[in-house]
Formats: structure tokens, sequence, C-alpha cells
């Protein structure tokens, strides 16, 4: 690209906003920076569960708990609870320690800017979720479960109102900013400095999955990656990723405690659906110009 001035200048690589006071990115930032990431990001949050458990053994035991009573301890709500906020800001002090080794602009790297969307067409693919929800949620019923997911079905049916709702806020807000922060932020904008964005939603995607373990979490993860993934790169922005990885997961645990805890008649949830259902694939057909449009315009104006 030649300036008015006759000065070479390059312009941004693979649709990602240029980093601060220089038009490369620094030496080193890129698919292998972000990889070594997700490895660092994996090992936090194993480490930091193993930790998380070990306390909650060791504080069963000095009071006095049986084997079976330290058992339902460690599956009980408090301590799931906090694992989940102990290894998500782990993996969030991972992701700003890769942000310092690229020495450029924390907002632009990770992507935390406006989307190259209206708000309501933003509002429409958020709603347009539900399709590829709907589609993990599929997936994730065709693999066999390694994990007893006993413990958190009883959370489910058995919580009070207060405990639910800090727990539908915490699930909905701590993996939705941070794990886009690290997925869709820093890993597949990294892979994107080199690789086709359709390679780098995919490997961002594969690794997204890998993190969740069981097989029918990574069948929906893998899933719900790639829509992420998408948003991500045709609004420039991980904003409505986060949004939409909020609201899916805060909208699934409240209803499954509704569904669980109120028993509505078949025929009220099978409407619900239904509804639903509808509006999210009328918002699909309508998000994919959108999404085009949005890509376009980035493509232009580089």
């Amino acid at each position: 690209m030649i300036s008015a001035a006759g000065v070479r200048r390059e312009p941004p690589m693979r649709d990602c906003p240029p980093f601060s006071n220089q038009s490369t990115p620094p030496l080193g930032d890129g698919p292998l920076l972000a990889t070594l990431t997700w490895i660092a990001a994996t090992l936090v949050a194993l480490g930091s569960s193993l930790g998380v458990i070990f306390v909650g053994m060791v504080v069963a035991f000095l009071n006095g708990g049986t084997p079976g009573r330290i058992a339902a301890t460690l599956s009980g709500y408090w301590i799931t609870l906090t694992m989940m906020v102990v290894t998500q800001l782990a993996m969030l002090g991972v992701v700003f320690g890769a942000w310092a080794l690229t020495r450029a602009s924390f907002l632009a790297r990770l992507g935390l800017v406006a989307p190259r969307v209206t708000p309501l067409q933003g509002g429409i693919l958020l709603l347009a979720g539900g399709v590829p929800d709907a589609l993990s949620l599929a997936a994730a019923s065709l693999p066999p479960s390694i994990v007893d997911g006993s413990g958190i079905e009883s959370l489910w049916n058995e919580l009070p109102l207060a405990p639910a709702i800090l727990w539908i806020l915490v699930i909905g807000l701590f993996p939705g900013t941070v794990e886009e922060l690290l997925y869709r932020g820093f890993i597949q904008r990294g892979y994107m400095r080199r690789l086709s964005p359709p390679l780098a939603i995919l490997l961002t995607s594969t690794l997204f999955g890998l993190m969740h373990v069981d097989p029918p979490a990574i069948a929906l993860a893998f899933i719900l990656g790639l829509w992420f993934g998408v948003l991500a790169w045709r609004t420039g922005s991980i904003l409505l990723p986060i949004l939409s990885h909020i609201l899916i997961n805060s909208a699934w645990n409240a209803g499954q405690f509704i569904v669980r805890q109120t028993s509505p008649s078949d025929e009220v949830v099978q409407i619900l659906l239904g509804v639903i259902g509808l509006g999210s694939l009328v918002a699909f057909a309508m998000a994919i110009p959108i999404l085009r449009r949005a890509g376009a315009t980035a493509t232009t104006a580089v």
C-alpha cells in the first residue's frame, strides 16, 4: 500500500486491528504464542482446579468428615462455584501475561473494540445464536460422557432461589468473559496474523473444545466455538461473542432451574421452545447477510 507521500505502509494483518505505534506485529506474536498460551492456560486451569479440590478435602477432613461426606463436599455447590471462579481468574492471568509479551495495545490486540454492526444488528446476531446452540446440544447428545453429571443435576434440582441466581450469574459472566478473551480475543486473533480466518477459527474452536475434557462438552464447545469465532472475525470485535457466550450459558442454566423446580407442563415447554426456535431461525437467516456486509466493510476499509 503506497500513501500519498509515496511511503510504503503495510496494511493490517488478517482483519486484526494494527498494533499501537507500529505497523507490523511484534516478533513472536502469532500462532506459536497463541498455542503456547493455550497450553499455559490449560495447565493453569488444571492446577488451580486440583488446588481447590485439595483445599476442600483438607477442610472437610479437619471437620471430621467421613469419605462419603468428603466426596459429597467436593461435588457440592460452594466448592464447584469456587473452582469455577478460581480457574477462570487463573486463565485471565495467563491472558494478561501473554498480552504483555506482545507489547501491543490491550484493547486492539484482544478485539475489545466496537463491532462493525449496528445495535439492532447486534441483537439479531445474539438471537441467532440459538441455532448453533441447538446444534451443539444435539452434537453433545451423541458421544458418551466420562464424567458423573449427578452433581450438577442435583444443583439444578435443589438449589434455592438466591444461590441459583448467583450460579446463573457466575457461570455466565466468568466463562463468557474470560474464555472469549482467551480464545477469540488472544488465540484466534493470534492465529489470524499468519493463517486464513477459517483455519484460525477451526483451530481455535478445536482447542476450545479440548479444554472441556468430557466428550459431550467437547462437541458442544467446538460447535459454539465456530459460531463465536465467526462473530469475532466478521464483526472485528469480541464483544458480541462475549455477550453471546454469557447469554447461552446463563439461559441454559436458568432454563434447567425453572424446568426442574417448577415442573411446567409439556405443552408449555414445547410452546416456549417452539417460539424461541422459530425466532432463532429467523434471526439466523437475517444474520448471514449482516455478517457478510460486516466482513465486506472490513475488506473495503483495508
